[in-house]
């Protein structure tokens, strides 16, 4: 039976906002981008007569959960839950940890009737079977990580695989290099990757050469990076994604044809939109 899968990694700036359609028309996002963001995503979503079925919010940067005000105003998104790891109260601002808090003082929002529930053994347990199998939490709990790390937020990062029939679709939100070798260790096989959201906007904290050499493969498709629509090709750019990261990845696209598709580049902010069909065992990429 063919199996699709929808993408769309809307360009929202410095930051995360990405829809995905499972093949059993479950509808999850992945981040809300920073705060003004996420209205603009769901008038899109809503005009494209999509919903948001659940939401997973990788970490604690306002680039990642900084609409979840407009997320949880928004009531023509009939959305049913929401998952999340949060932090100890220490080493985040003040606006992102109320928007944390929002979350913890809540199990269920009483008006909206939206579970919201942080990670742990059974939470991701239950994650299989409420998605058929189809979502995979890689870290951090998976990775036996149960302590929050207060020096680097990103390291918290919660990466999501999709696995579609032995194929996977990889959300890295900001995790680390470190993270990635973590994941690596746990012993997931990740050759037969097809979508990989490179982590944190291509810094040099992420892709390490090990982890990209681990994903890429035959079956390789397609690979997306968030960021600024300032961003240019400029050597002096100290901000992500880092001009020799790009660079190194590009180069290892290339031998399968293909190279990074931005959000935003030189003066321009798009939504990035992908299809992907699986059957029998193969993968086609739908312009």
């Amino acid at each position: 039976m063919c199996k699709e899968v929808e993408i769309i990694c809307y360009g929202v700036g410095f930051g995360d906002c990405i829809y995905v359609k499972l093949p059993n028309d479950l509808q999850i996002l992945i981040d809300t981008g920073h705060s003004g963001a996420f209205s603009k995503v769901a008038t899109k979503l809503l005009n494209d007569n999509k919903n948001i079925d659940y939401v997973f919010l990788t970490h604690s940067h306002g680039d990642h959960i900084g609409g979840i005000n407009q997320l949880f105003d928004n009531e023509e998104l009939k959305i049913k839950g929401i998952y999340y790891w949060a932090p100890a109260e220490t080493k985040i601002s003040p606006s992102n940890l109320k928007k944390i808090n929002k979350l913890k003082d809540i199990s269920v929002h009483k008006r909206r009737m939206i579970h919201c529930e942080q990670l742990d053994e059974d939470v991701v347990e239950r994650i299989h079977g409420i998605f058929d199998n189809y979502v995979n939490i890689l870290y951090p709990i998976t990775c036996g990580v149960h302590e929050y790390n207060n020096i680097d937020l990103n390291a918290n990062s919660i990466v999501i695989d999709i696995l579609i029939d032995s194929f996977h679709f990889l959300f890295m939100g900001d995790a680390t290099s470190k993270n990635e070798q973590l994941i690596l260790e746990n012993g997931t096989d990740l050759k037969k990757t097809i979508f990989w959201k490179i982590g944190h906007h291509a810094s040099e904290t992420a892709s390490s050469t090990t982890f990209v050499d681990a994903i890429l493969g035959d079956d390789f498709k397609k690979a997306v990076c968030s960021c600024k629509d300032s961003w240019t090709y400029d050597p002096d750019n100290n901000e992500p994604p880092s001009v020799n990261k790009i660079i190194e990845i590009n180069t290892k696209l290339k031998a399968f044809g293909e190279e990074i598709n931005f959000t935003g580049k030189s003066r321009t902010i798009q939504d990035i939109k992908l299809k992907f069909k699986i059957d029998g065992g193969s993968v086609t990429y739908v312009p």
